[in-house]
């Protein structure tokens, strides 16, 4: 997102707020507190559904990177979706049950 569409975005809702505001204080009664709870709830909605926008497109953004290397050449550290069986190291089928016995005993 850029600078000026974020400006813009976080603008209108913190417009919001403050027209919020200003009908608290100027139109009296019920009205002026119900205008007031509306228009500071939208606004409040706004920033708090933004902040979770930017924070999804900086999630997808380090997803699309690609996979970093280390420097001694080992490679990258594995990722949580693979399944038990990917993983490499893991102990699968008889040997992890007799391994599991054995040390339950």
């Amino acid at each position: 997102m850029s600078r000026r569409t974020r400006t813009i975005r976080y603008g209108g809702s913190v417009l919001f707020i403050l027209i919020g505001i200003a009908c608290g204080v100027a139109v009296s009664g019920t009205a002026g507190g119900t205008l007031a709870t509306v228009f500071v709830g939208l606004g409040l909605v706004g920033i708090i559904s933004l902040i979770f926008y930017e924070v999804g497109l900086t999630e997808d953004r380090e997803r699309s990177r690609p996979p970093r290397k280390l420097e001694d050449g080992a490679p990258p550290p594995l990722d949580s979706a693979l399944s038990h069986k990917q993983r490499p190291g893991r102990q699968t089928g008889p040997e992890w049950l007799k391994e599991r016995r054995r040390r339950s005993h």
